[in-house]
């Protein structure tokens, strides 16, 4: 949950949420150590990563994926798991709803 939630925000940071539609698309967790005490995720993405890798492909239309790796580590440092979240953005005018 908190790889998910970590990586959305930085998403939405960089997208224009009224141009397009964020969804998780997929969610696997590698599990390092046990957790035994506050955990903490830092997930950043860059200008240059997000145009090359979304919104410029996003001006040809149809749907792009993003993975992003999420470490999460616990307050003594230790890597307790790694979140890889898969995000399917497309913009608002491609999402078919059924009504």
């Amino acid at each position: 949950t908190l790889a998910e939630f970590t990586s959305g925000v930085a998403m939405l940071s960089k997208l224009d949420g009224a141009k397009y539609r964020l969804i998780m698309e997929s969610i696997e967790v590698k599990y390092h150590y046990q957790a035994k005490m506050a955990c903490s995720a830092t997930y950043g993405l860059n200008d240059q990563e997000c145009a090359s890798k979304i919104t410029e492909p996003l001006k040809n239309g149809g749907v792009v994926y993003y993975k992003c790796e999420v470490p999460i580590h616990d307050s003594e440092g230790n890597l307790i798991c790694t979140g890889y979240i898969n995000w399917q953005i497309k913009d608002w005018q491609q999402v078919k709803t059924v009504v």
